[in-house]
């Protein structure tokens, strides 16, 4: 069984990262820098197997960050509708512009974006930590809009 706390830093050292990329963001992370109202992690046997939030940026710009670990296909759907309430509620509280970048490489990660309702912007060459390609996707919505 999963469930959704509010997220703290010593979450992200919890989650088994399934790729090399994967461990290099969370180990660099400032997790600290990513507790806000709009941050959740998912407990599953009361074990952290993934963290996700909203960090704004500015007013009405905010980008939003996920990190997972391996488990089981059947709890995606729950994290999803998690992520897309969180990613609304972001919205009605005036961020109207998020924004979240994938490597290119990670098929399932585009696909999950394009879930959430990010739109494709294009590539972001040498954004990652080792000169990787990105993708820039945007979710933008007004308060006045609703959600998704």
């Amino acid at each position: 069984m999963i469930e959704f706390v509010p997220f703290e830093p010593r979450h992200l050292q919890e989650i088994d990262a399934p790729t090399r990329d994967a461990r290099h963001w969370i180990e660099n992370a400032d997790a600290s820098g990513l507790v806000n109202g709009y941050a959740w992690s998912c407990l599953r046997d009361g074990a952290c197997v993934g963290s996700a939030g909203v960090l704004p940026v500015w007013q009405w710009r905010a980008l939003a960050w996920s990190f997972f670990g391996r488990m089981p296909a059947n709890t995606w759907p729950a994290i999803t509708r998690k992520t897309v309430r969180v990613l609304d509620q972001a919205h009605e509280d005036g961020l109207h512009r998020i924004e979240m970048s994938v490597i290119m490489r990670f098929p399932a990660g585009h696909r999950w974006a394009e879930m959430l309702g990010f739109t494709y912007e294009g590539p972001m060459a040498g954004y990652g930590a080792r000169g990787e390609t990105y993708a820039l996707y945007g979710r933008v919505r007004y308060a006045s809009e609703g959600g998704s």
